[in-house]
């Protein structure tokens, strides 16, 4: 149990330090947020903020993997999938990349997730167990897809 609070306290400042130094080096490079109709801020806000939590939860995965506490495919999914999302989005975040290119790389790491996951479990309904198969995958990766934008757009 000791282990456990040492790795959440750890993750929880590693992941304040992160915000502080990516939130300098965003205010230092002009790296800001202007405010529109759909955001949630009313001033200029420095963006890249979401890059420490990204970062810390995928080290947070290594080290869950390490200690066997996630199965590796698991892990590697998310860590390969979030990495290439928090490009994307960084990427963006310093100019601008087009809304065809950031929608493939959403379809891509989404494909990777599901692929590395397993995709898709067999659902029990009413103690019936139903298998998607592919269809499954397919509708697992446009949800994974979907759930990236809708915050995206929630975001501004």
């Amino acid at each position: 149990m000791k282990t456990h609070l040492l790795f959440l306290t750890l993750t929880v400042l590693s992941s304040a330090l992160l915000t502080y130094i990516i939130r300098h080096y965003a205010l230092r490079k002009q790296i800001m947020d202007i405010p529109n109709e759909r955001s949630s801020h009313t001033i200029p806000t420095p963006r890249g903020g979401g890059l420490a939590i990204v970062i810390t939860f995928l080290v947070s995965l290594l080290g869950l993997s390490f200690w066997g506490q996630i199965d590796w495919p698991t892990s590697l999914g998310f860590i390969l999938a979030g990495g290439l999302i928090a490009c994307i989005g960084f990427w963006d975040d310093r100019g601008h990349v087009t809304p065809k290119w950031r929608l493939l790389a959403h379809f891509l790491a989404a494909t990777l997730l599901v692929y590395t996951t397993g995709g898709l479990p067999t659902l029990i309904f009413f103690g019936i167990p139903i298998s998607f198969g592919i269809i499954g995958h397919g509708l697992a990766i446009i949800a994974v897809v979907w759930i990236l934008n809708l915050f995206n757009f929630m975001d501004g």
